[in-house]
This record gives structure tokens, C-alpha cells and sequence, in this order.
């Protein structure tokens, strides 16, 4: 009799815990989507650049170089492949935001655009691209210096409420970063799994698409802008800390990892790329030419990036070229543009993806669209 209570309790906690559903990170349980989305569920996919030299702790398993694991938002463990029923998603949903890290009234107004959008559209994530957090008179440092540092909640956590919060950001570094600890960033996202997506410099994401699926190839462009510069000893550190350190043969590792990934999903219904330094809309420097002939050569669906801070857009090809790089500062469109472009502004962009057409959407500060592209 005790062993039959007993074996009925430890069913009753071992259901419990199947069926918890994440938690938003302050306690309660994420908000339910009224239509079938994605989060970084069992059905999504990774895999990682080759691993980062770095005094921390490994990451988890799932994040190691070389391998592309299956795994869960809650637990980031493997799961087997006869664990796995792929689901049917009829759309994907995602803003697009970049060189947003600067508290201002400007970036407090697009937060509360995004907000009011994400209520009604219910973004499957947000993909940050670069320049996440910036100096200012009050920290003096670029990028975080920590995990615990205060950027986390004042720069982000505190300004980008209600669903944006609820939905994990997607995340490549900027320059801005590299002069802080990126080392950091990659840190708080294997303790903040459910927030903050960044398990290493470069990284890829497959989701479903109803009988298709979409790649998402994350990138770190910053080793082949500057390793052609003169650049401030901190970020000359951070790359040998990255074991970054031979100059055209690092540059040559990048991009062949670009291109494998390239190689890797041409099957793909759709695939994004998504780095921090502009193509397309402004004029490459750097390596980033040879980036620009691998975009050429392998036709992705979108490039998605940010550093000049501006909105701007064009195409090359079947590519499409997205600029979102006005979060929170703001300039003059690049003078060499190619394609549209509007300056001296701030907003992101929404993109809405179906098996059938891609929409983008630009949004300004004060929540109007000023431009979209159909792809």
C-alpha cells in the first residue's frame, strides 16, 4: 500500500515537471501565443564556431565546437532525435534592431514601439545585431564588463518591456562590445538561456517553417573590419583572448566557417544572415569585401545588419540587404548609398516570413512604417 502512494506521488511530481512551461525570468510562466510560434524549442537546431579560449566555465552541452545539438529552452540538454515532433509553424515573426545600447528618450521611445507592436504581432524573437551596449557619462565603459554588470538591467531588462521581454534576443556583437568583455555577453546567455541567445561568436539557428525550414547564420564581423586598422588595445586584447591572433589566417577561419555555413543550408527554404557591419546600403571596408563576394556567390535570402546608424535597404542579386543599426543613435545615411535610406532617425524593422513572401517592415520612433520591402 505505501509503495503504491508513494509510486502515485512520484508520478504526479515527475507530470508536473514534464509539462512546466519557462518561466519569463521574474517567476511566472511566458505568456501564451494566440497562433503556433517558435521559441528556441527541441525543434530548433545549433551549432557553434570552434571554441572560444577563455579562463570561464565551459559551456554547456549543446554549445561546444563542431557540434549541432537539439535542445530545449529550459534545459539546454540534448535530446535524442526520437524525442523530436517537428511542429508546423504557418509564419515566423522577428524585429531587427541594432546599436541600440544608448539610454535616451529616443531609445525609450522605440522600446515602447516595439512593445506595442510585439503585443499585437507576438514576435517569435528579436535579433540584435551589435553594439548592444555603449559607454556613457555614468559607466565610462563600452560593452559589459561582467555578467552582473548594471548594463544588463538599465540598458535593456529596464527599458525593453511587456513582450519584448518575454521573447529571447538573438544576439551578435558590435565593435562597441569588443571594447568591453564579449567574453561576458556569451556568459550571461548560458545563465540566461531564456533571454539572452548568444552561445558563441558565431553560431546557427534552423527553424521550422510550415513543410520547410529557415536558417538564421550568425556572424561576427568585427576580426574583418579591424584586423586591417590600427585599434585600441582592449579590443587588440579581447581578439587574442578569442585566440584571434595570425591575422589573414583568422580572417581565412571566418570566412570559411561563412561559407560552410552557406554550403550547409543551401536546402533551406530561406536563410539569414546576420552580422553587426554594413553591405549593400554603404560601402564595405575591410574584409568585409570578401564577405560581400561570398553573399554574392551563395545568393542568402537577407543580409540583417546594423553599425551605421541609420535605416536603410537594397538588394544585390536575390539577396535583400537590411540596415537597422538606429536603436538608439542616430546620423546622416551613408553618402555612398545604395538603395533607400533614411537618416537622422531611430527605429527597427519587422519581419514577417510565410512560406510563400517575406515583408519587411520599417518602424519609426513614433510608430509609423516608413518604408517596407517585399522578398
Amino acid at each position: 500500500m505505501l509503495y503504491i502512494i508513494f509510486l502515485t506521488f512520484a508520478l504526479a511530481v515527475n507530470a508536473l515537471t514534464v509539462h512546466n512551461p519557462p518561466v519569463d525570468g521574474s517567476g511566472g510562466a511566458a505568456p501564451s501565443k494566440p497562433k503556433c510560434h517558435h521559441r528556441v524549442s527541441k525543434h530548433d537546431e545549433y551549432a557553434s564556431y570552434p571554441s572560444v579560449q577563455s579562463n570561464s566555465q565551459p559551456m554547456p552541452i549543446g554549445w561546444e565546437s563542431g557540434l549541432k545539438n537539439q535542445v530545449t529552452y529550459s534545459t539546454i540538454q540534448p535530446l535524442s532525435a526520437s524525442s523530436i515532433v517537428p511542429e508546423v509553424n504557418p509564419n515566423l515573426d522577428f524585429f531587427i534592431i541594432g546599436d541600440w545600447g544608448q539610454p535616451n528618450e529616443r531609445q525609450s521611445q522605440v522600446a515602447k514601439v516595439m512593445s506595442d507592436l510585439a503585443y499585437m504581432t507576438k514576435p517569435d524573437f528579436v535579433l540584435s545585431v551589435g553594439d548592444n551596449f555603449y559607454a556613457t557619462n555614468e559607466t565610462k565603459h563600452d560593452g559589459v564588463l561582467s555578467t552582473n554588470d548594471s548594463k544588463w538591467n538599465d540598458f535593456w531588462l529596464k527599458v525593453y518591456q511587456g513582450f519584448t521581454q518575454s521573447i529571447p534576443w538573438y544576439s551578435v556583437l558590435g565593435n562597441h562590445d569588443w571594447l568591453g568583455d564579449p567574453q561576458s555577453q556569451i556568459e550571461y546567455s548560458r545563465l540566461n538561456p531564456t533571454k539572452w541567445v548568444m552561445p558563441n561568436y558565431f553560431w546557427e539557428r534552423t527553424v521550422k517553417l510550415g513543410q520547410h525550414e529557415v536558417a538564421f547564420i550568425m556572424i561576427d564581423t568585427n576580426y574583418l573590419v579591424y584586423s586591417t586598422m590600427e585599434i585600441r588595445p582592449i579590443m587588440l586584447n579581447n581578439f587574442q583572448r578569442a585566440g584571434w591572433t595570425d591575422g589573414n589566417q583568422t580572417v581565412k577561419m571566418h570566412l570559411d566557417w561563412i561559407e560552410g555555413a552557406l554550403q550547409r543550408h543551401l536546402d533551406k527554404k530561406y536563410v539569414f544572415v546576420v552580422g553587426h557591419h554594413f553591405l549593400g546600403t554603404c560601402k564595405p571596408v575591410g574584409h568585409m569585401v570578401e564577405l560581400q563576394a561570398l553573399l554574392d556567390k551563395y545568393q542568402p535570402t537577407a543580409y540583417l545588419y546594423g553599425h551605421h546608424h541609420t535605416l536603410q535597404a537594397t538588394s544585390r542579386g536575390k539577396t535583400q540587404y537590411i540596415q537597422s543599426g538606429a536603436g538608439s543613435v542616430m546620423e546622416d545615411s551613408c553618402p555612398d548609398h545604395d538603395g533607400w535610406a533614411l537618416g537622422q532617425t531611430n527605429g527597427f524593422v519587422h519581419a514577417s516570413v510565410t512560406e510563400a513572401s517575406i515583408v519587411f517592415n520599417f518602424w519609426d520612433y513614433t510608430g509609423k512604417i516608413v518604408h517596407t520591402v517585399n522578398a
